[in-house]
């Protein structure tokens, strides 16, 4: 919403996946006092026009109260004025963060609830405009821009999934100053649902979920200058540890777990002999991490054969109270079964968490 400086407001409303635009003007007092709106906002028939009112709050750039209804239903809201621009820079927050997203303890060990751990990265520009950019533990894509408002609070809005009834990710992250001078510090909770999927092929979480609670943890990230290396490690040997859990990952006979060799240029290495196949590639100037798995195993269904599956995983580094961690997800096909009788093109598909962190 903008408001000129003659009082005329526009903007637009994102309500599901309709995008309404309102227009109107500010009333004002000769006597004094904060000025305030009533604004209808029109849809489309059969749906009813919703009644818009707020009042401005300039010397704390806050517009509240503020409620939308329809006759039916109502919605009271707060809004902040956007301070930082190109002549008002966002020093404080400027910059490239790296951020975790995972699921609350409440939630862990859900088979309903993907078990990895989502992540993006946060640039704040100059003129305090976000972007965010990542993936959420069901390899659906987060996208999208924001602010960062004078109080280092950061909106996240994002309607998901292709299906008729829409997802979102939605919630609040905070930035404060870190651990070390210069860095800033990125909390905050997030709330995930996916809709369920109809689709006859649908195998990954087709019965949806949520609302799931997401704590968000992370914070400014600085590429390593060579010869330095991913997460301050030393380069060598068996200097990292690569790790992974749930998303069926237990069902497998030889375990992914891995020392890793990480050596000059952030590159990686496994000892011999590596059965599983398993690849690490870190993209050091952005902090992400990405790699492969093929497991081998034995078909619970007939034990006469065998049943391979390679499975990707990604994620990112972070670096949270002065503690290096590298965290995010894996999709992994289950085993076939008897029952439900499934097999290993139609097995439900369920995410798990990778870990890669500096060796003890």
């Amino acid at each position: 919403m903008t408001s000129s400086a003659t009082g005329v407001i526009s903007g637009r409303l994102f309500l599901g996946t309709a995008n309404l635009p309102f227009n109107g003007v500010l009333d004002t007092f000769l006597g004094g006092g904060q000025p305030q709106a009533t604004i209808i906002v029109r849809r489309t028939a059969p749906l009813t026009s919703m009644l818009l009112t707020f009042t401005m709050d300039p010397d704390n750039d806050l517009v509240s109260p503020a409620l939308l209804e329809d006759g039916i239903e109502s919605l009271e809201f707060s809004a902040v004025r956007r301070i930082f621009s190109s002549t008002v820079p966002a020093t404080d927050y400027e910059g490239y963060h790296t951020l975790l997203l995972g699921i609350t303890p409440e939630h862990a060990g859900e088979a309903g609830i993907p078990q990895g751990v989502g992540y993006t990265s946060l640039t704040i520009t100059r003129d305090g405009t976000g972007t965010l950019a990542g993936k959420l533990s069901d390899n659906t894509t987060i996208t999208g821009t924001t602010y960062v408002r004078a109080d280092g609070s950061v909106v996240v809005f994002q309607l998901l999934y292709t299906t008729l009834q829409k997802g979102s990710l939605v919630g609040v992250m905070q930035m404060s100053p870190g651990a070390f001078p210069g860095q800033r510090d990125v909390s905050g909770d997030l709330t995930w649902t996916r809709p369920p999927d109809t689709a006859s092929s649908a195998r990954t979480y087709r019965l949806g979920f949520g609302p799931v609670n997401l704590l968000v943890s992370g914070s400014s990230y600085i590429p390593p200058v060579a010869p330095a290396i991913v997460m301050d490690l030393t380069p060598g040997l068996g200097n990292a540890m690569l790790s992974f859990i749930e998303g069926g990952i237990g069902d497998t006979v030889v375990s992914p777990d891995s020392l890793l060799n990480v050596t000059t240029g952030s590159k990686v290495t496994l000892p011999a002999p590596n059965p599983l196949k398993i690849t690490l590639t870190f993209t050091a100037a952005k902090g992400n991490f990405t790699g492969n798995v093929t497991l081998v195993d034995t078909n619970p269904v007939n034990p006469a054969l065998r049943v391979t599956r390679t499975f990707t995983f990604q994620g990112m580094l972070v670096n949270v109270f002065g503690a290096w961690r590298g965290a995010g997800y894996f999709l992994l096909p289950q085993l076939p079964s008897v029952s439900p009788p499934t097999t290993s093109t139609n097995s439900p598909i369920l995410s798990g968490n990778v870990e890669v962190f500096p060796a003890p």
